[in-house]
């Protein structure tokens, strides 16, 4: 297991467009969040999979701040955030949005009292009921970023 590297990121952004980000959804971003968008906005991790005990998790890529994938501004974690827990709250309070896989689910951070820094992954299927379709793969950004790796079957 070993940390990804980011291809395809966005153009960069700064703490100011961060900080207008966290004024405009009404949240704070944690430090080391912040800290990986400075360095990354976006991108699609390779190797591509994240490895929670014996599942494989495929991530597809991190939404971008600001600059949306393929230039299209409602793919941004910014309009991810506003639609899934602003306007039509389907994803449980106290997550951020900011990865998904191929099938529209989404890695979250956790910004609760009671999931705080733990890293969730949401099926979209549950969405009537999002704590049954709502799991926590890593315990902090740290330890999901460290735990990617090739899927065993992926051919080379």
């Amino acid at each position: 297991m070993s940390f990804p590297k980011f291809e395809d990121c966005k153009t960069e952004v700064n703490n100011r467009d961060l900080d207008e980000v966290e004024a405009r959804l009404g949240i704070v971003l944690p430090s080391d969040l912040r800290q990986h968008y400075l360095k990354y906005n976006g991108g699609s991790p390779v190797p591509s999979f994240y490895k929670s005990g014996d599942n494989y998790y495929w991530v597809r890529g991190f939404l971008p701040i600001k600059y949306g994938i393929t230039d299209d501004p409602e793919l941004t974690l910014e309009a991810y955030y506003a639609d899934l827990v602003l306007d039509d709250p389907r994803i449980p309070e106290g997550l951020i949005p900011f990865a998904d896989d191929p099938g529209g689910n989404m890695y979250c951070y956790g910004i609760g009292k009671a999931n705080m820094h733990s890293i969730s992954f949401w099926e979209h299927e549950f969405f009537d009921d999002p704590d049954q379709g709502l799991t926590v793969i890593a315990s902090s950004l740290h330890e999901f970023l460290n735990g990617f790796e090739r899927h065993p079957e992926e051919e080379d």
